[in-house]
């Protein structure tokens, strides 16, 4: 992988982050804020991001996509910024990218279609994240096509014995985006719980020190 090359990468895997991340922020304020939220992208009818952030669409098993997209694209992003730790594997790191980021796009054009016939309204933010993303796939599509040849043949026993000497930055790398997003998952599945199930001693215990602390930040 050149360099010019990773700096794209690199542009735009950050900004996929920070998109992902303005959508996780808002879809928390929607879906567990305990006050009244209104994005900026709260234009109107027919573009609302507030109202895509309220639909089941907006998550999986109670978890926010948007905090998936941040997540995976964070390890990509870790991924390219700390290749040469990868050793032999980072000439297989355009491949990865390809199938990682040709996923999302197909779940992008999954999502575009439910809010264009299903939702009937649009996020601003969402189409952002689409964007940069079909950008990513231009880009890892053009890197894959320079570097066709070049993977070490046979395919499969070359790449068992980059894994076995290089795998160990990857392992790293996976454990600690893969920890942070069970935390985060847990805290999820734990809120989208008490929200069917406030009653008990622990929901209300964490509803009440949530005003406490919206409160203390409205009046220092």
């Amino acid at each position: 992988m050149g360099r010019r090359s990773a700096i794209l990468l690199i542009i735009l895997l950050a900004l996929s982050v920070l998109a992902a991340g303005e959508l996780f922020y808002i879809d928390y304020q929607v879906n567990f804020g305990t006050a009244a939220f209104k994005s900026f992208c709260n234009i109107n009818q027919s573009f609302n991001c507030d109202a895509v952030a309220a639909s089941p669409y907006s998550s999986f098993y109670g978890i926010p996509l948007a905090f998936w997209g941040m997540m995976l694209n964070l390890f990509l992003l870790g991924l390219v910024l700390d290749r040469k730790r990868l050793g032999r594997l980072q000439g297989y790191l355009p491949l990865f990218l390809l199938g990682v980021v040709g996923f999302q796009v197909v779940f992008c054009l999954y999502l575009a279609y439910v809010s264009s016939f299903i939702l009937q309204t649009f996020c601003l933010v969402c189409m952002i994240f689409w964007l940069i993303t079909a950008a990513l796939f231009g880009t890892v599509v053009v890197l894959n096509w320079h570097v066709k040849g070049q993977l070490p043949r046979p395919f499969r026993p070359a790449l068992k014995t980059a894994w076995r000497q290089d795998g160990k930055a990857l392992v790293i790398y996976a454990g600690v985006i893969f920890l942070i997003t069970a935390a985060g998952s847990a805290y999820f599945v734990y809120r989208q719980n008490c929200s069917t199930h406030s009653a008990t001693l622990s929901c209300q215990y964490f509803d009440a020190a949530q005003q406490e602390a919206s409160l203390g930040a409205q009046n220092p």
